[in-house]
């Protein structure tokens, strides 16, 4: 009788197996994961090939595996579910490969993965929840990636209900990324971190920093310097505003952190524009929590003692990130978690007047201690799920009125066994009553089998920050489109805006409209358009809006705008008007020139550019080039300008003064090229036949291809200077006579030349005739 043998794989034949349970394939070139893998393997190495992708497929039989090393690779696709089978996985390194993003399903499965390594690659935006279900997971290294922007909910590990998040992580490196900002909910929802490196990042240490500042004093010790041998700590340093650059942020002060309107620096400035520093003084900024949808919905049907009841309708407001949340694994199954989530929030109740007193009178005795309600039977026969509640003695409270009813709530584990009611009068009004809600959700749930969708698919949406056109500016009466990229879970979402006034747009109207593409569209904007704006984008999982600032110029400025000082140049010259801006980003630098021409940094004319310090250069001035030059900076706090008048007058010297003849004998002048001495003062004068047509010797001339070029006419035997003092003394006073002439005056003259005759005039009378004078005396003692 024969007995079939399994036969079990062995070591691969481009892996060497040094241990047992250890599979090396490192340094074998190898282009794909080979399929024949030991069963029981438990550590696998391919780390330096030339893998491109991991597919998955190879790794469904490593049940046992801990751990997989994909370093070194060009690794730039991994498909969703590619380790799911991989439930023994502690150790993931992805190091050092070509991936670009991160999303959801990406590491699905792995709930006993401890440490995942994913620096140096190209990654520029990890998907919110992409981590979601790594319930081990303690350390996440993204160093030296290309991350921009990080959404708040960018690190969570566990999602309970789809509205409460947390992350288990305790070390999280972010170092030389491309991180500007941070924001708060990011870390707010990781309460176990220990360690936390954000060095090599270009971080804007302004207002919006403040909240990092006290994150780390409440968290002292977390956030890490890099150490390196025989050098200083590298640790966290500001990159902007200006002043502040390579300055440690760990150690500022609040009073550093400011977000301030840009400050034009320039020794011409006379004053600050009083326009410019009214935008300092900008509406509140809006509040997340103003636009999100409600939490859920709670109906209260109550009475006490004292007879007085109440039936009101509620909202019960989004507790955002800050609601504390625990949970336990089951030792036995890994899978299975166990969440209590503190749920500390408020209730809004719209009511009239009537309703009101009634409700007041019911809870009046509650503002300072809780009326604590414990649940009873669910009630049966009603539209939404309802259970009885009655008063509970509390031992801190002086007051007990035995309150009792009905709670009705959507959804329905809003109604746990026990909740608190507190009366909030600081926010309470005439027609809105508030209370303090609280209680404490315990949910069990499955990583693998999600009873709720809800769970573990949360919808997100992100507005970019790091995209231009934030700050804008426009000319009066021009149109103006604002935009804002977002990225979303769902493709459709609606774009919204909200207006320096802090209207929404709901409308379409003949001077505002939103296109289809969500951009916000102003016609004929006026001075009282600029202001601060915010776009908003919704999801059932919270907010995101951002702002953005629009800066109208007027055409025709106002006496008070001309805060420069008046400059006066002679034509033909070059002159510079210097304008240094200091300004935290983003921001926006520009020139208005005359005529309202418009010159941006770095911009280059043919006769005008803007130096990287923000100063004007304009050269061979024009008589056009007169008027109002306007240096215009501004940021999402606030605008500045600088304006000075231009007065061109005036030509140069060698354009005002010719000498004119007899209209039979016109002048021609003649360019001169550069030489030494004071040669390249002079004018030369040429003297024609008759018969000669009067032309202009060295403007530009059409030849026979059409092209233009400059001709010069100049005798290549005289030398600089030597003509005026070969020139018999005795004609002197011939040529200062024809040079005085008047137009169209007869000169007398000698006799008629016979061939062309040039000599060379000062333009400085002055000058000349002591030119003379000297060369008179030379002769006379020689």
């Amino acid at each position: 009788m024969i007995i079939p043998v399994h036969t079990v794989p062995s070591c691969p034949r481009s892996c060497s197996c040094p241990g047992v349970r250890e599979v090396h394939c490192t340094f074998r070139h190898l282009t794909s994961i080979p399929k024949t893998l030991p069963k029981d393997t438990e550590r696998l190495n391919l780390g330096y090939n030339s893998l491109t992708e991991v597919e998955g497929s190879e790794f469904r039989s490593l049940q046992q595996l801990e751990m997989l090393m994909l370093h070194g690779n060009d690794i730039n696709t991994v498909h969703p579910g590619a380790f799911y089978s991989l439930r023994s996985l502690q150790i993931l390194k992805l190091s050092y490969n070509k991936l670009t993003s991160i999303n959801p399903g990406l590491f699905e499965g792995l709930v006993g993965l401890i440490r995942l390594h994913l620096d140096h690659n190209l990654i520029d935006f990890i998907e919110p929840y992409s981590f979601s279900g790594l319930t081990s997971l303690k350390l996440l290294q993204l160093e030296g990636n290309l991350l921009k922007e990080v959404h708040p909910h960018t690190f969570i590990t566990v999602s309970v209900l789809g509205h409460f998040w947390t992350s288990g992580l305790k070390h999280l490196h972010l170092s030389d990324n491309l991180l500007e900002q941070l924001p708060a909910g990011a870390l707010q929802t990781a309460p176990r971190l220990e360690l936390l490196s954000l060095h090599g990042n270009p971080w804007t240490c302004n207002c919006q920093l403040h909240w990092l500042m006290e994150w780390s004093s409440t968290h002292e010790g977390v956030i890490k310097c890099k150490k390196e041998r025989g050098s200083k700590d590298i640790c966290p340093q500001c990159s902007s505003p200006q002043h502040l650059n390579g300055t440690l942020f760990l150690g500022l002060t609040p009073d550093k952190l400011t977000c301030e309107r840009p400050a034009l620096r320039s020794p011409l400035k006379k004053w600050d524009n009083p326009v410019w520093a009214e935008s300092e003084a900008e509406p509140d900024t809006p509040y997340t929590r103003d636009f999100e949808k409600p939490l859920g919905h709670l109906t209260i049907v109550l009475s006490d003692s004292h007879g007085n009841s109440a039936h009101v309708a509620c909202d019960v407001r989004h507790p955002g990130d800050s609601s504390p949340m625990t949970w336990a694994a089951n030792p036995r199954s890994p899978r299975d978690l166990s969440v209590n989530v503190s749920l500390v929030t408020a209730i809004e109740c719209e009511i009239d007047r009537e309703k009101l007193q009634n409700l007041w009178q019911l809870v009046a005795y509650y503002y300072e201690s809780p009326a604590i309600l414990e649940r009873g039977h669910q009630r049966g026969n009603a539209s939404g799920v309802t259970y009885q509640y009655t008063q509970a003695v509390n031992e801190n409270s002086p007051y007990f009125t035995e309150l009792k009813g009905y709670l009705v709530a959507e959804p329905s584990w809003l109604l746990q066994p026990r909740v608190t009611l507190r009366l909030n009068r600081k926010q309470t009004t005439t027609k809105k009553l508030v209370m303090d809600f609280t209680t404490l959700i315990t949910k069990d749930i499955n990583i693998h089998r999600a009873e709720d969708d809800s769970d573990f698919a949360s919808s997100w949406a992100l507005i970019r920050r790091g995209t231009a056109g934030r700050v804008q500016t426009a000319l009066e009466g021009s149109k103006v489109n604002l935009e804002c990229s977002v990225i979303a879970s769902d493709p459709q979402v609606k774009m919204e805006w909200m207006l320096p006034d802090l209207s929404v747009v709901e409308d379409v109207t003949d001077k505002i409209h939103i296109s289809e593409n969500g951009q916000l569209v102003i016609l004929n904007a006026t001075l009282s358009d600029s202001g601060v704006y915010h776009c908003i984008v919704r999801t059932k999982a919270g907010v995101d809006l951002m702002p953005l600032r629009l800066t109208i110029k007027e055409r025709s400025l106002s006496p008070t705008a001309f805060n420069g000082e008046k400059i006066t140049v002679e034509r033909g010259n070059t002159f510079s008007l210097p304008c240094e801006v200091t300004s935290a980003h983003p921001s926006h630098t520009i020139w208005y020139l005359p005529r309202n021409q418009v010159l941006l940094p770095t911009q280059q004319t043919r006769r005008a550019e803007v130096m990287e310090n923000g100063t004007l250069v304009v050269r061979r001035l024009t008589l056009e080039d007169a008027g109002e030059y306007s240096c215009l900076a501004s940021n999402l706090y606030g605008a500045d300008m600088l304006t000075h008048i231009v007065e061109v007058r005036g030509e140069k010297a060698s354009e005002k003064t010719k000498v004119q003849t007899e209209k039979e004998h016109p002048i021609l002048t003649v360019a001169l090229e550069e030489r030494e001495g004071s040669g390249g003062d002079f004018q030369e004068i040429v003297r024609p036949f008759s018969t000669q047509l009067p032309e202009k010797v060295g403007s530009r001339q059409r030849n026979p291809n059409g092209f233009s070029k400059r001709i010069r006419m100049k005798d290549s035997k005289r030398k600089p200077n030597k003509s005026i003092k070969e020139l018999d003394p005795n004609r002197w006073a011939e040529i200062l006579a024809k040079a005085n002439a008047k137009p169209g005056a007869a000169l007398p003259t000698e006799q008629t030349l016979e061939e062309p005759s040039t000599v060379i005039i000062q333009p400085r009378l002055q000058f000349l005739l002591e030119f003379v004078t000297q060369s008179n005396s030379q002769k006379i003692s020689t």
